[in-house]
């Protein structure tokens, strides 16, 4: 089989969503079936590692797609010539961006309908391009892949698509993230807050992850109870992202919230694997991956009661509505004081984890192209 990839998401950058499932999938698809050729097309010139066996063969596609104008000029004017002349048995697209004038068999991943849930947080050109062309690329779709069955379900409802040809291939966990030894966490905890305990939050500040109403809640706690802890933020500002210093100011906590834009891959799972627990209480979730890097660390969850978060929880997290700051202060307020309850939390985690596997998702997406191709 010729199967050729958008594999743009694929940079010497620090790797993320997208990027990440690109990665795990695909290092692990080529070297399992060495008798399928792979043609990866990058949108700028790419790094060898990600040439991961002698079956692939990469092809940088101009021009560079970070824009929506350029999603398209990429797309239609660099992408679809190429896949003409080539004539592959399948395109695979882990972004969900598919060449619409291309004759060729795809199949997209949807990771989320966040442009539609909260199309506010979305910028314009973004949600423009969005709104006009995911319905596009669903009609064209023979197969799609998600990452939960909640996007599954957003996916058939919002675009009436036949579920059957809808297959769900979830995330999984970086094998970095560990349960830390009792020495590790205490020289962690030194490190981070002079050992100080911590609520750890994980991902991009942006309004859609509901940072706000987490310090709040945080504040609420801290009033509540008069424990010194302290809050870590751990992920770079996004688009629209809150002041965390005015907040800070406003609510007194310049002491007790700390934001880390930046941290390296050696030491976040440190940090979380240290942390008193994960505190996730995003508004919509097309899975939620530091849940799972929770469960793998050890530690106990707080998160949503909506979109993907349950399901990939399941019965590791305390659930609370995202809304309600106190509802959120109050499991933070459980998971503090509550031994037991924490250590049933992190019990829940290790079978919890059992669920996401890169090898089975990876296997599974290749049935899927295969099916496709037919």
């Amino acid at each position: 089989m010729k199967i050729a990839v958008n594999t743009r998401f694929l940079t010497n950058r620090q790797q993320e969503g997208v990027g990440w499932y690109t990665h795990e999938i695909l290092s692990r698809m080529v070297k399992n079936h060495p008798e399928d050729e792979f043609y990866f097309f990058f949108d700028r010139p790419f790094d060898g590692k990600f040439i991961y066996a002698d079956n692939v063969k990469g092809i940088h596609c101009m021009p560079p797609a970070r824009h929506p104008f350029l999603f398209y000029a990429w797309l239609e004017w660099g992408l679809a010539p190429k896949l003409k002349q080539l004539k592959p048995d399948v395109f695979f697209s882990p972004d969900g961006f598919l060449p619409l004038s291309a004759n060729v068999p795809c199949v997209p991943v949807i990771h989320d309908l966040a442009h539609q849930a909260f199309p506010a947080h979305i910028p314009f050109w973004h949600r423009q391009y969005y709104d006009y062309f995911i319905p596009k690329f669903v009609r064209k779709a023979q197969r799609i892949l998600t990452v939960s069955e909640a996007t599954k379900q957003d996916i058939v409802s919002r675009y009436d698509f036949d579920a059957s040809k809808i297959r769900v291939t979830y995330n999984a966990c970086r094998k970095v993230f560990r349960r830390l030894q009792a020495e590790e966490k205490r020289l962690t905890l030194n490190k981070m807050t002079g050992g100080i305990p911590y609520f750890i939050y994980v991902g991009s500040i942006h309004p859609r992850k509901n940072i706000e109403r987490l310090i709040r809640a945080f504040a609420s706690f801290k009033k509540e109870t008069n424990q010194e802890v302290k809050l870590l933020l751990v992920g770079k500002l996004a688009w629209k992202a809150l002041s965390i210093e005015q907040l800070q100011t406003e609510l007194g906590l310049e002491d007790s919230v700390v934001h880390l834009p930046y941290v390296s891959e050696e030491e976040l799972p440190l940090i979380l694997g240290a942390a008193q627990g994960l505190v996730y209480v995003s508004l919509f979730e097309g899975f939620g991956m530091p849940l799972v890097e929770a469960m793998h660390s050890g530690v106990p969850i707080i998160t949503s009661n909506c979109s993907a978060m349950p399901e990939v929880a399941g019965q590791a997290a305390i659930k609370v509505n995202p809304v309600d700051v106190q509802d959120i202060a109050k499991a933070m307020e459980l998971i503090f004081f509550d031994e037991s309850l924490r250590k049933k939390l992190i019990e829940q985690g290790i079978v919890e984890k059992q669920r996401f596997d890169w090898e089975e998702s990876s296997e599974k997406a290749y049935r899927v192209l295969r099916e496709a191709s037919a």
